[in-house]
């Protein structure tokens, strides 16, 4: 038995392993640091633009409610948004990575070591 159905099963842990593993790719940050990789360097590159266009196209489809033709267009009728976080959530980790191996910002490291402390304080902060 899997230790979050253990949990479950007792009542101490309300989440299921799929809100845990979406839990830890950071939504947002994958898709600010693409946009702003690829404003800085004003080159295409067809890798990054298409997993932000995945992330919006698999974001929006979890946000928003689509019309039934227009889902069985894009094949997702039978997909629930909610299995799609993880998918989706891969794509923003995948977004990251890309966006930060292609970045040519230079930080001086106790400047990096402060905002990572501030981000980490308000991610604690927040998830209490």
């Amino acid at each position: 038995m899997a230790l979050s159905q253990f949990y479950n099963k007792v009542g101490a842990f309300p989440y299921s392993s799929d809100t845990i593993r979406v839990a830890q790719n950071l939504f947002p940050l994958g898709s600010i640091f693409a946009v702003a990789t690829l404003w800085k360097q004003k080159k295409k590159d067809i890798l990054l633009i298409s997993l932000l266009a995945v992330s919006v196209f698999l974001g929006l489809w979890c946000v928003t409610s689509w019309p039934d033709w227009l889902a069985k267009i894009t094949f997702l009728s039978n997909a629930q948004p909610e299995r799609l976080q993880s998918v989706l959530g891969l794509a923003n980790i995948f977004l990251s990575i890309r966006s930060i191996s292609l970045g040519e910002i230079q930080l001086k490291p106790h400047i990096a070591a402060a905002a990572a402390a501030v981000y980490a304080g308000i991610i604690t902060y927040v998830s209490q």
